[in-house]
């Protein structure tokens, strides 16, 4: 018996010879049964963990390891273990534990508030927007003179931060629901032509597409593709809204069909995106150096992402400063089953 049975019983060795079972009452109760078990199975090695607690009441935790000693016959006649301290790691890993729990419960606590604050926010913004557009009407219905001229530049300058406002509040919403794992996906068969077509009908026609049209280009056979078509439009709308913002040229849509995939690429002419900085552009909040100068919420790109892999996709990036950027959406063909439902 090795003398370190002593040092972390406070039993003698000599004691144990005497009595080979009074080693269980050094074990913590609720682990004898385990090393009782590992004692008398008849398996050649068995590992396992298991506390022994001191005559002076610390508790130390163990790594056992037991094998089985045969005689040339192949009969067992002894076992053979080895037991190791692991007290300091256990500790550690409990101290990561309670961390991480802490961690959990506060970002509950965030998530919540966030979406609290969030539809509090709202509320008082779309009073605003509204008595604004009221306003502006009644200017509008005016005749036109210097001080309606100035009461109008002032009404489009409330308009663009009510802009701005609602755009963090949404992102910020749409953040604190992933985060929190309450979206809920709702899959479809979709044609991404036609979606994005539409799309750019809604969102980016008029006058915008008269002064900077959205080129689309489709290449390889037309497939339906299982998304969540309000998650997809997003991003699709936030890439080309980003190609818009930061080039003075339309930008480009590109979605190609190939066996098993569909990607999605928006590209622009604009100012690009520092190399060294690439690797940051989809963390939350992250603005590169040279766009800071203009508006943005940095988490677009972020929610882009998550809303990606939550279609089971990904995202990817591609830039040179100065010359222009492309953003490639990435997501998997399926097969349809009878049920209508995406193969497996």
């Amino acid at each position: 018996m090795n003398p370190a049975y002593q040092t972390y019983s406070g039993r003698s060795p000599q004691a144990l010879y005497e009595d080979p079972l009074s080693f269980l009452d050094c074990i913590q109760e609720e682990d004898r049964p385990l090393v009782r078990e590992a004692f008398m199975s008849p398996q050649p090695h068995r590992s396992f963990r298991f506390r022994i607690r001191h005559l002076d009441g610390r508790l130390f935790w163990l790594h056992a390891r037991i094998v089985l000693a045969l005689d040339q016959a192949g009969t067992p006649v002894r076992r053979i273990g080895v037991a190791t301290d692991i007290t300091a790691a256990i500790e550690k890993e409990h101290i990561l534990e309670e961390s991480l729990a802490i961690e959990r419960r506060l970002n509950r606590l965030k998530s919540q508030f966030i979406e609290t604050a969030s539809h509090e926010f709202l509320t008082p913004l779309t009073v605003i927007q509204s008595s604004v557009e009221l306003i502006q009407q009644y200017v509008d219905r005016e005749a036109a003179t210097p001080s309606s001229a100035h009461i109008a530049r002032h009404l489009a300058v409330i308009f663009e931060r009510l802009s701005a406002l609602n755009s963090l509040l949404g992102d910020t919403l749409a953040l604190s629901q992933i985060e929190a794992g309450r979206l809920q996906l709702q899959l479809e068969w979709t044609n991404v032509v036609s979606l994005s077509e539409a799309l750019m009908a809604s969102t980016f026609g008029g006058e915008l597409a008269a002064q900077r049209p959205v080129h689309l280009v489709v290449k390889g056979p037309v497939a339906e593709v299982p998304v969540d078509r309000k998650l997809l439009s997003h991003v699709i709308a936030n890439l080309l809204s980003n190609a818009l913002k930061f080039s003075t040229q339309p930008p480009r849509l590109t979605i190609l069909f190939q066996p098993g995939v569909v990607s999605m690429a928006v590209s622009d002419t604009g100012i690009g995106i520092p190399a060294s900085e690439q690797a940051h552009l989809f963390d939350k909040f992250y603005r590169a150096s040279n766009a800071r100068h203009i508006q943005g919420t940095g988490l677009g790109l972020a929610i882009c992402q998550d809303y990606v892999r939550l279609l089971q996709g990904r995202i990817e990036v591609g830039s040179i400063e100065g010359e222009g950027t492309t953003f490639t959406v990435f997501l998997p063909l399926r097969e349809r089953m009878s049920s209508g439902q995406p193969a497996p």
